[in-house]
């Protein structure tokens, strides 16, 4: 359990990399979005979505649908692109934009595969704990 938590701390060391690299790869198109969305994931998910696209009233049902943002969020990111200074980004850009959001979903993956193992064997290792709060927050 130690191990695993050890590098639970390595991979969302990893995954605030990845997306220092996304933000990097992403701030000409957008560059408030890291302001508006700190959350790396959130932040991700957006992209995702949004892409190259200027107009975000033609994507608003998808950031809500798949970015899983709040209707708030998508407002103000649909006031802040209209006034955005970025730019639509070139293919090549894109390109390594979508490679740092897929890298991010792979490390997430991990994270999410890594905290199951924990909280599977935590019954064993803490079953008084895990009655009391339940194996994921005994995991945590």
């Amino acid at each position: 359990m130690t191990a695993s938590n050890k590098f639970l701390v390595t991979v969302q060391n990893e995954l605030h990399r990845a997306h220092q690299d996304l933000i990097t790869a992403y701030s000409p198109k957008f560059p408030e979005l890291d302001e508006l969305l700190p959350n790396p994931i959130a932040y991700k998910n957006a992209i995702k979505v949004i892409q190259n696209e200027t107009d975000l009233t033609l994507v608003n049902d998808l950031l809500i649908s798949e970015a899983k943002l709040t209707p708030n969020q998508i407002i103000t990111l649909s006031v802040a692109s209209s006034t955005s200074e970025g730019e639509p980004i070139t293919p090549s850009q894109l390109q390594h934009v979508n490679d740092c959001v897929q890298y991010m979903e792979q490390i997430q993956s991990i994270q999410l595969k890594i905290i199951s193992f924990v909280e599977t064997h935590m019954e064993g290792l803490a079953p008084n704990v895990c009655m009391l709060i339940g194996a994921r927050l005994a995991a945590r």
